[in-house]
């Protein structure tokens, strides 16, 4: 995305305030389009008035205007074709796998969501919980979506001149930017560690860095077991949106706004069980003070906070306890 404005910005020469208007636009579009399909996909389970208020307020969230059209990050891209994978699968759309793969390449920290969809079609084709009279497994759906997805990764890499050896390549040298163990996210390791420490630090024996992958692998494992067992759709939502945050609480080395992947799929739990809008409440609300937080830190200089308010609701014992309710609500 940001590769096509910087060609269109090295063909039209755009001024300072085209150039921000284009950076901008890709998250526009996408907070737009992610409404549109909270609102069909929300519709499987819920009233059509009740799936009208998700997309509205998925799209007038305070987290998504303030980090797109205020500060002009993309996230949002990689939040639309994650849940476009999800809402092409409900469908049993074979280009779910291709929006599942072109996820990952924008958004790595989707790659958990094709977990839960892969478990989910060998569930359903291959191995289902009940087989009804005259079943027939479909290992040949199983096949095509591997190499569906495998050729969207493969095709779209090709211009770059990039292969699976440079793609690995170039994402542990993404990883590898910020060795910290919370960068600035209110996860488990903002709990444990604070911010902006090292993710080489020992914790009973082991780096912190390994307890947070040991610790993300355990949750994503859990919760494709539980998609295992009951292998329905709402299972399936639900399961999309625990294992996005998994990534985030427990991982090392997170920002602050890779919380937004999981935010479509966060606004959709209400359409399965309206007890979780205390979940998609509690959890926005800590994804906007953790924006807040984040833009407001001297070395960013977006804007500055009263003194009271950073020695109150953002010092250490407060952030951390955010944290550590980020966690509960996981």
């Amino acid at each position: 995305v940001l590769w096509a404005i910087g060609e269109l910005h090295a063909a039209l020469r755009l001024n300072d305030q085209a150039l921000l208007f284009a950076i901008k636009l890709p998250a526009a579009i996408a907070d737009l389009a992610t409404a549109v399909l909270i609102r069909r996909v929300a519709e499987r389970f819920t009233s059509r008035r009740m799936a009208l208020w998700l997309g509205a307020l998925y799209l007038f969230h305070p987290a998504l205007i303030f980090t797109g059209a205020y500060w002009g990050q993309v996230d949002s891209v990689g939040a639309f074709l994650a849940l476009s994978a999800l809402a092409l699968f409900l469908r049993g759309h074979p280009l779910a796998w291709s929006a599942a793969a072109l996820a990952f390449l924008v958004k790595p920290q989707t790659a958990p969501l094709i977990l839960v969809l892969a478990v989910a079609m060998l569930r359903r084709d291959l191995w289902p919980a009940s087989r009804p009279e005259g079943f027939r497994p479909r290992p040949d759906r199983v096949v095509g979506a591997a190499l569906l997805g495998g050729a969207t990764i493969v095709l779209l890499l090709a211009p770059f001149g990039v292969g699976l050896g440079r793609l690995l390549t170039l994402m542990r040298t993404a990883i590898n930017v910020y060795p910290y163990g919370s960068v600035v996210a209110f996860n488990l390791w903002g709990a444990i560690q604070g911010f902006w420490q090292s993710d080489a630090a020992r914790l009973a024996g082991l780096p912190v860095f390994l307890w947070g992958i040991l610790e993300a692998a355990l949750a994503v494992a859990v919760i494709l077991a539980m998609v295992w067992r009951r292998p329905q759709e709402r299972t399936t939502v639900v399961a999309a949106s625990a294992v996005l945050l998994a990534i985030f609480l427990l991982s090392t080395r997170m920002h602050e706004r890779y919380l937004i992947p999981a935010l479509p799929f966060l606004a959709l739990l209400p359409a399965v069980d309206r007890r979780l809008w205390v979940i998609y409440g509690g959890l926005s609300g800590l994804l906007l003070l953790n924006l807040v937080y984040a833009y407001t830190r001297p070395y960013v200089q977006t804007f500055t906070l009263p003194p009271f308010l950073d020695g109150t609701l953002f010092s250490d014992p407060a952030t951390r306890a955010m944290s550590a309710a980020a966690l509960f609500a996981f």
